[in-house]
């Protein structure tokens, strides 16, 4: 009892001193403010250990929570302490909810409690309203030295503990604000009590921003971005990783170390896609593979074709072939679709028109691409960048009925570009570039019909069909086959087979012209003389001919490099029949004595030479 009077009266002595200091303070101001009062034994927190991985970061945080000297300083009894990170307006975690000591333990109890392991339970953090990994308190001690007043200065009466942050990898790897907020009370002298927050920064990575794209020259698109560095801290070790998105799947497409004066990418026009998206991401050296990872990752939107007038992207430099079909779909099966001149990116129906998208501008519309295609209606636009339109591209399409509009750079109509395309209105007007346009030709007669013999005779037209002219090549009277192509304006070669003539001991005769068809001369006879079945010719100098097969050839298939004038025979290595015939089984018939029909499998299977023999060539692909 007498040690409780004289505790009451020291503390009450006390008390009436600091009052009549106060009062004297204040007087003492004279409207001055009177010097904020600091704390001497100061609450503290340090991070002590960082570690980055693929899957998360571990952050250790050291709490001074408890000084035992000066009348123990310490987070006032129950009240709260709380983890706030990056400022957030919401607490990311209640320290009291991991270990309520952190606020409420007297010093006689912090003896009981010392561990180097787990002091607490672990509980979740939660960042804008999601979880984002665990806590836990470890390694608590007592009569510690203060962090900041160093061994000598204080008794070592403070009481440690760790606070173990693991975030998952949806926590972002840049760097962070972490705060340990609550109200500490100094009672070492007057008690001096404040709402502090102790803060502690983590440096993460480097972070890519601004990511911009443009045009860099004719050949390369540019991706160029900024960096950001938290507070200076943030570590520059490792690299960028490019990644292109398109159709839900993400490709990567490069990757730089990091370098502190190179922030950009290009990407070749040909390979870049203006539908896709585009992300630099930042991996840190010891990452593993990874697409993108949290809060180092940017991205730029598509942006979209940038077409001029000739429809060709300003941005990736790819061209685009439009066209109408009558079912609205497009056309599936276009012949020679690899001799654009460019490749075929897409093929699709946009806003009611099929459009061709290539990798970089078409130069030629190949031989017979939309032959026969009867679906085709409406209008048709060559685009300016083809100088080039094959033979039939556009035969027998006859359900165009718009207008037709031909490319302003096209130099060359092959043959037959527009045979049967009938439906075409308007005017039609020709580019002064237009040097070559393919001839119409046709040969006839080599018969004799009502006793009236009629020879040779190629007929052609310069100007689809406008005018004919005509010119006999040989008396010839018993034909049965004919080839005529014509290479360019000049220059075109005829081919006739007939019976063989006992006099001549041939029958095919190849003619040829260098002044458009006005005049022919004879090349040669052709190979063989057994009935010639088909004619290729690929170029004015190379051509195959087949004829009609007789046992004991070893080859009835021929080629010539020079016109016509000399041949080698072309012998076909022996292929496997993809065909159910080869498997098939022969069944034949033979009657019976009494007359019954009766039937037998025959095992022999159709080989090789049995089909190539009876073959024509116009079905090779050359």
């Amino acid at each position: 009892m007498h040690n409780i009077r004289q505790l009451y009266r020291k503390h009450f002595g006390r008390a009436v001193v600091y009052t009549l200091l106060s009062l004297f303070l204040c007087m003492a101001g004279a409207g001055k403010a009177a010097a904020a009062v600091e704390f001497t034994y100061k609450p503290q927190v340090k991070v002590i250990s960082t570690n980055y991985t693929n899957s998360g970061t571990e952050v250790t945080l050291k709490l001074w929570m408890y000084n035992f000297a000066g009348g123990s300083s310490r987070f006032i009894k129950n009240r709260t302490v709380d983890l706030y990170i990056d400022d957030q307006p919401q607490s990311s975690l209640l320290l009291n909810n991991l270990w309520q000591k952190i606020s409420n333990a007297e010093e006689y109890e912090m003896i009981h409690y010392v561990t180097p392991g787990p002091v607490s339970d672990k509980r979740s953090i939660s960042f804008n309203y999601k979880d984002i990994g665990t806590a836990q308190f470890y390694n608590l001690q007592i009569y510690q030295y203060s962090e900041n007043d160093g061994k000598g200065t204080q008794a070592a009466r403070c009481s440690t503990i760790e606070l173990k942050l693991s975030f998952d990898n949806s926590f972002s790897y840049y760097g962070h604000k972490i705060s340990v907020r609550g109200l500490w009370q100094d009672n070492s002298g007057a008690p001096i009590t404040k709402y502090v927050s102790l803060d502690n920064t983590i440096g993460g990575y480097v972070r890519p921003t601004k990511l911009k794209v443009r045009s860099y020259d004719i050949s390369k698109m540019r991706l160029s971005w900024e960096i950001q560095d938290y507070n200076g801290l943030a570590s520059k070790e490792g690299s960028w990783k490019i990644y292109k998105c398109e159709n839900g799947k993400r490709e990567k497409i490069g990757s730089m170390v990091y370098n502190d004066n190179f922030f950009n990418f290009d990407i070749q026009k040909k390979k870049y896609n203006c539908s896709a998206t585009y992300d630099v991401t930042f991996q840190p050296r010891q990452f593993t593979a990874s697409d993108t990872i949290c809060g180092l990752t940017t991205s730029v939107a598509a942006t979209g074709h940038k077409l001029n007038a000739d429809d060709i992207c300003q941005y990736c430099n790819h061209s685009f072939f439009r066209y109408t079909t009558s079912d609205g779909k497009t056309v599936n099966n276009i012949s020679n679709s690899k001799q654009f001149g460019a490749n075929i990116v897409a093929h699709s129906v946009v806003d009611g028109k099929c459009v061709i998208e290539f990798d970089a501008p078409i130069t030629k519309i190949p031989d017979q691409a939309f032959f026969k295609c009867k679906n085709l209606t409406g209008d048709l636009v060559i685009p300016n960048s083809v100088t080039e339109i094959g033979e039939q591209a556009f035969s027998d399409c006859t359900g165009f009925n718009g207008t037709l509009t031909l490319s302003n750079k096209l130099e060359t109509i092959g043959e037959l570009a527009f045979h049967g395309c009938t439906g075409f209105t308007g005017s039609l007007t020709l580019p002064s570039s237009v040097t070559t346009i393919g001839k119409t030709a046709f040969v006839y007669g080599g018969k004799t019909a009502n006793s009236t013999k009629v020879p040779v005779t190629v007929i052609y037209s310069d100007d689809k069909g406008e005018n004919w002219t005509t010119c006999e090549l040989d008396n010839i009277y018993n034909a049965d086959y004919y080839y005529v192509k014509f290479f360019d304006v000049n220059n075109g070669v005829v081919i006739c087979g007939y019976a063989k003539s006992n006099d001549t001991n041939e029958s095919s005769r190849i003619y040829k012209t260098s002044n458009g068809g006005e005049s022919w001369e004879t090349v040669g006879s052709g190979p063989a003389t057994n009935i010639i079945k088909g004619v290729v010719y690929v170029t004015a100098d190379v051509g195959f001919f087949c004829y009609d097969y007789v046992d004991g050839m070893d080859s009835n298939l021929y080629k010539t490099d020079d016109g016509g004038k000399t041949f080698a025979k072309v012998i076909l290595e022996a292929q496997e029949l993809d065909s159910s015939a080869a498997n098939s089984q022969n069944q034949e018939s033979s009657s019976k004595a009494d007359g019954t029909s009766a039937t037998s499998e025959s095992t022999e299977q159709l080989k090789w030479n049995d089909v190539y023999k009876e073959a024509l060539l116009p079905v090779l692909i050359l």
